[in-house]
């Protein structure tokens, strides 16, 4: 039996060091799904309350029905009406403490718009400068740049940075196309769904890199938090490939990943 024992000590060991890696691989994937989700969800949370703020602003865009998520905002706009000329200045001012809007997040500090020209005609484009901007207490920083192309909306994140309440950071960059899937042909921009195309890459808290590439269009609506449907391909540290799910239409915080025929889920920011 002792001539057998070094064998079995070295077939554990290789066994330790198997599920050990496997381990680490597992929570290196979760690691980065979970904090690309994360950049993902404020971004997009960006672009929707500019977006409804432009529409209802009628130096801007029209007058349509109050924007929900501007229930805790505080908007103006400069040159106001009725000055017709642009460029115009849109801050959207969540003042220096929380509010909890009407989507259930808390939003404090500024997002200011810098627009070119009214806001329905293609080609428009808005600068954002984020100011002390913060949502559920993640604070935001970056280049965000929105434009109107038709029937679509094009996103730029550039440099984009989150720090989220415990002090770690996420860097984020996305191009993506957000098509407008329903309520174009209304004034109310509380019935806007759009479907989100296009690609990302950044750095988590752990320093896991991730990049995306979005399979099936990722479905953004007014009340929702996150993302109710669509797939994407995420790819951690170059090397390992697995497919995001976010469901098939209800409007919670959770979502699956897929890696080598395993499934795991995520909860979403």
């Amino acid at each position: 039996m002792n001539r057998y024992s070094p064998i079995l000590t070295v077939f554990f060991i290789t066994l330790l060091l198997f599920v050990s890696c496997k381990k680490d691989t597992n929570d290196t994937l979760i690691s980065g799904a979970t904090d690309y989700t994360v950049a993902e969800a404020l971004f997009t949370d960006i672009f929707r309350i500019t977006d409804a703020a432009m529409k209802t602003e009628p130096g801007v865009y029209r007058i349509g029905p109050l924007n929900a998520l501007a229930v805790c905002s505080n908007n103006s706009l400069s040159p106001a009406l009725p000055d017709t000329t642009f460029p115009k200045i849109l801050t959207i001012d969540y003042g220096l403490v929380n509010c909890t809007g009407a989507d259930g997040r808390k939003r404090r500090g500024k997002i200011v718009a810098n627009i070119n020209n009214k806001y329905r005609n293609a080609g428009t484009s808005a600068t954002l400068s984020l100011v002390n901007f913060a949502i559920n207490d993640h604070k935001i920083t970056g280049s965000v740049v929105i434009t109107y192309n038709g029937p679509s909306y094009t996103l730029n994140v550039q440099n984009g940075r989150i720090t989220t309440p415990e002090g770690e950071a996420i860097s984020f960059q996305s191009v993506t196309t957000r098509e407008w899937s329903v309520g174009s042909a209304t004034q109310d921009p509380n019935d806007d769904i759009y479907l989100i195309t296009g690609s990302s890459n950044g750095t988590g808290r752990q320093g896991v890199n991730f990049t995306t590439a979005i399979k099936t269009g990722l479905r953004s609506e007014p009340f929702c938090r996150s993302i109710t449907t669509g797939t994407l391909e995420i790819v951690i540290n170059s090397k390992n490939n697995a497919t995001i799910d976010y469901g098939t239409g209800a409007c919670d915080d959770d979502a699956t990943m897929v890696f080598d025929k395993r499934t795991f889920f995520l909860r979403l920011q």
